[in-house]
């Protein structure tokens, strides 16, 4: 009886250690998949969600804009997107007097709201002054001020 429970221990750690010696971590690539699909399927998750909803209510979509500026002389600009825009990309234009930075970038796909994948400009661009910060997403957009010194 003990040589028997001895050999049912010797198979069963014999096959738990040939288990991890099989199982592989995953290559960067299959990670790089993953995220790509999970942000899909919060997107397309959202989407649907917020198309029902916005049919119902069109005021629920919003764009929200803020900005901040940075020790490294630069100014990083904030977005937040609840409801769905029906495009997915966010279009940024900066001011200060004559000068004018426009940048684009994708929207990122969040449960409870979404962004912009970010934007940052350094103040050298524009100069020091009061810059007027305007962020367009579909058919909405938010604008404000910031004074850069």
């Amino acid at each position: 009886m003990t040589s028997l429970l001895l050999i049912l221990l010797g198979l069963f750690w014999h096959l738990s250690s040939n288990d991890s010696a099989i199982s592989e971590d995953p290559s960067k690539g299959d990670i790089q998949k993953d995220i790509q699909y999970n942000a899909d399927k919060k997107k397309e998750l959202i989407e649907n969600k917020n198309n029902r909803s916005i049919q119902n209510n069109p005021a629920q979509t919003s764009v929200d804009v803020s900005a901040r500026q940075e020790s490294n002389k630069s100014v990083t600009i904030l977005s937040k997107i609840k409801g769905s825009t029906g495009n997915n990309n966010c279009k940024l234009s900066v001011s200060n007097n004559s000068k004018v930075v426009n940048q684009e970038a994708d929207v990122i796909y969040q449960t409870e709201f979404s962004s912009c994948a970010g934007f940052n400009i350094p103040i050298d661009r524009l100069g020091t002054g009061v810059w007027l910060i305007n962020l367009v997403v579909g058919d909405k957009s938010s604008s404000i001020t910031i004074e850069v010194k």
